[in-house]
């Protein structure tokens, strides 16, 4: 698309604002006939809370997953390994490996992305307060997302993740 520019949203502080705020602007970007606009719009849209993980943060600390890995849960599928713990706070942590073994960098990245989407996507199902490692295996490389969804959410259930269950 020939003249398409990208719109300067201004500082992520600026940006975290309200989702009625961003779809209104998505809805008047859409309405006008300039294609230029839509990249703005759909920019905008992504920003919102809606897409953000709402009862998780991050593990990041090596400690964190050797202590997992050694005192923690663990179940596996061909396409993924999980490992959980009881943390004794009221969010969960998530802590995704993806090993060199995999591929290469951008191939790393998009499985980490995907696993991270279909925790988001599923993390209303899943009770709070736990850690939670999710490891990709060989096999999840050419794994279809539904897959790797469906095999994600089985292990949770079976490791008494679900608030169904617990």
């Amino acid at each position: 698309m020939k003249g398409m520019f990208k719109i300067w949203l201004g500082p992520i502080s600026q940006r975290k604002g309200t989702v009625q705020k961003n779809t209104d602007f998505a809805k008047e970007c859409l309405q006008e006939t300039d294609v230029r606009y839509l990249h703005a719009a759909a920019q905008k849209v992504a920003t919102s809370s809606l897409l953000r993980v709402k009862h998780t943060t991050s593990l990041r600390r090596n400690h964190e997953f050797k202590r997992l890995y050694n005192k923690g849960k663990n179940s596996a599928t061909k396409f993924v390994a999980v490992y959980i713990r009881r943390n004794g706070s009221e969010k969960n942590r998530l802590g995704i490996t993806v090993s060199t073994k995999l591929g290469g960098a951008v191939v790393r990245n998009r499985i980490r992305r995907r696993l991270k989407e279909v925790y988001r996507i599923n993390e209303h199902l899943l009770c709070t307060g736990y850690d939670v490692v999710i490891v990709a295996r060989i096999k999840s490389k050419d794994a279809l997302f539904s897959e790797l969804e469906v095999s994600t959410v089985e292990l949770f259930a079976k490791m008494g993740l679900t608030k169904n269950e617990a």
